[in-house]
């Protein structure tokens, strides 16, 4: 019975391994930016998830790679729009606005990953309960993930915009309806005051191989 016991599991990692990394690239093929956005973001809540002390922080890293993932069914002529700041229709608003509701979709099936699936699904909700979903969660009924990606997808929003992470969190905090205080306060600790990366200047004919 043991043994059963040890290879389900070790069939059910397999499986939720191989759906994520199925996802993953698909988005990758779609639309690469979008990926590229995950992965910050996911960069983002290993550090977040750790200092917050989230006893399954897998769960935060999956939603966090996966968050953008429901773009993958957008057209991609209404993301350039989105991109480009150009005026939409109301069906290409509506559209963009339920990307979380696609990507809790293309998750939600696969086992191990209903309550990333859910963190996907909130990721847009804000702290005071506005936003999408329009349901009546708001606070610290919504997700704990959700609200962390909610401060960490704006976070590297500003960052692609050159902005530096203690500036983007000062304007952050300017929007307190937006975002949990608690984990606000918490990522900018953890994350704003990160140190830089330490660096020499090196002649061309120094470089070697794997530098």
């Amino acid at each position: 019975q043991y043994c059963l016991v040890v290879a389900e599991r070790e069939l059910l990692e397999k499986t939720l391994s191989g759906s994520v990394k199925m996802l993953t690239e698909i988005l990758a093929v779609v639309d690469q930016d979008a990926f590229g956005r995950g992965q910050r973001i996911r960069n983002h809540a290993r550090i977040l998830g750790s200092f917050w002390g989230l006893k399954r922080i897998w769960e935060l890293e999956v939603a966090a790679l996966l968050s953008q993932v429901g773009l993958a069914t957008v057209p991609g002529s209404v993301v350039t729009k989105m991109r480009a700041g150009v005026s939409m229709t109301t069906m290409e608003r509506t559209m963009l606005s339920r990307v979380p509701e696609f990507g809790r979709d293309l998750l939600t099936h696969i086992p191990r990953l209903e309550p990333a699936a859910q963190m996907v699904y909130y990721q847009d909700k804000n702290y005071d309960g506005s936003g999408f979903p329009h349901d009546d969660a708001k606070g610290k009924s919504i997700p704990a993930g959700s609200r962390m990606l909610r401060i960490l997808s704006d976070l590297v929003r500003h960052e692609a915009d050159g902005t530096t992470k203690a500036k983007a969190f000062e304007i952050m905090k300017e929007y307190s309806g937006c975002y949990d205080p608690e984990i606000l306060a918490a990522a900018e600790k953890c994350l704003a005051r990160e140190a830089p990366k330490q660096g020499r200047p090196v002649a061309l004919a120094d470089l070697v191989v794997g530098q």
